[in-house]
């Protein structure tokens, strides 16, 4: 056996090696793996009708209407059939265990998700598009743009191709791509793409791409690039707008996590972020209740998505306008406070685009 061992714990990260893999005697994988051993003994899973006296008897939740401390009883044990109780019972640690409170906030907390889900799915399109359009439009170079290395380096110390960290991320972004490729490689657009042109076209790469995978490749380009698809997205803004590229690349960042939330279901009533978008400075009177924690809530990702669909057109503009207003509806419906969610009070007047 020889003595030149190679140990993996992550294939996450995994990078095109000059290794086969299959050799056994060379490769150890040994994935680091969650705890499975038990410090002490758990619970027993409760039904619903339990849950309830269990909320009730040892938790304190409040089930009283008008007199009857069990008004809700069987509304709770219906609402619990379809509801995650970990999930739920974090809104009633909000709302003081009042049951139908929480209930209330819970259910205003899924429609906003639905609600941002959206207006993020157009805002992605659009960065995708726009990100597309800038690197593309006036490209005719022999190579596959993606493997022209104008786009990820430059003379710049920190940007030259001899920097290993610098080659670190432009290996694993040219890793990322290639598996947005081979996991749809079975798409008849796909492979009609690879039969006629050998590659698959830049723009349907892009199309592919998520949230995620956009700001990484922004953070891939060598800065005159990244620039350039700044510029390009800033097209339409006053020159006081225009968004540089650092701080569009915070903005991207911060809406893939807010766009990851509402996707996995997480609570956004109550709560204070850490991936926060960077504030424009054009934007900073819009940012100024003198809360400590104003610039953690999720107003300020509705500052960040305004501004993003002012650089968009007349068309989401008023597409992003009819949103608000059914938000100011819906929350007034259902009794929700949207300062439970950062909102002052005059945020229509705020966050509205005059047209």
């Amino acid at each position: 056996m020889t003595n030149h061992i190679l140990e993996f714990t992550n294939f996450k990260d995994y990078l095109p090696l000059d290794l086969d893999i299959t050799d056994k005697t060379q490769l150890v994988y040994r994935p680091v793996l969650a705890p499975t051993q038990l410090k002490c003994s758990l619970e027993p899973a409760l039904t619903e009708e339990q849950l309830y006296v269990h909320m009730k008897e040892s938790s304190n939740w409040s089930f009283e209407y008008d007199g009857n401390d069990d008004f809700y009883k069987q509304d709770c044990v219906d609402f619990l059939r379809d509801t995650d109780f970990q999930s739920f019972s974090q809104y009633g640690k909000l709302v003081d265990r009042k049951y139908i409170e929480a209930k209330r906030v819970y259910l205003f907390d899924s429609y906003f998700r639905n609600f941002l889900q959206e207006i993020l799915e157009r805002i992605e399109v659009f960065l995708k598009k726009s990100t597309a359009d800038a690197l593309t439009i006036g490209y005719n170079k022999p190579s596959y743009i993606f493997e022209d290395d104008a786009l990820y380096y430059s003379e710049q110390s920190k940007y030259r191709k001899e920097n290993p960290k610098r080659q670190d991320i432009v290996l694993k972004t040219k890793y990322h791509l290639s598996r947005l490729i081979l996991e749809k490689q079975d798409d008849a657009t796909i492979k009609n793409q690879i039969d006629q042109y050998g590659v698959v076209l830049p723009w349907t790469v892009f199309r592919l791409m998520t949230f995620g995978n956009i700001a990484s490749f922004l953070v891939a380009l060598q800065p005159e690039h990244r620039n350039k698809v700044a510029a390009y997205i800033s097209l339409p803004l006053d020159k006081e707008d225009n968004i540089p590229a650092k701080i569009l690349l915070s903005w991207c960042n911060a809406l893939r996590y807010l766009r990851n939330i509402c996707l996995h279901n997480g609570r956004l009533y109550g709560r204070l972020h850490h991936t926060l978008p960077a504030l424009h400075h054009s934007d900073k009177e819009l940012l100024m209740t003198g809360s400590e924690n104003d610039d953690k809530t999720l107003f300020i990702y509705f500052i960040t998505m305004r501004h993003l669909i002012l650089s968009m057109s007349l068309e989401t503009h008023s597409f992003w306008n009819k949103k608000l207003q059914k938000l100011l509806e819906e929350s007034h419906q259902e009794q929700v406070d949207l300062r439970h969610y950062g909102f002052p009070k005059n945020w229509m007047d705020l966050l509205a685009i005059k047209q």
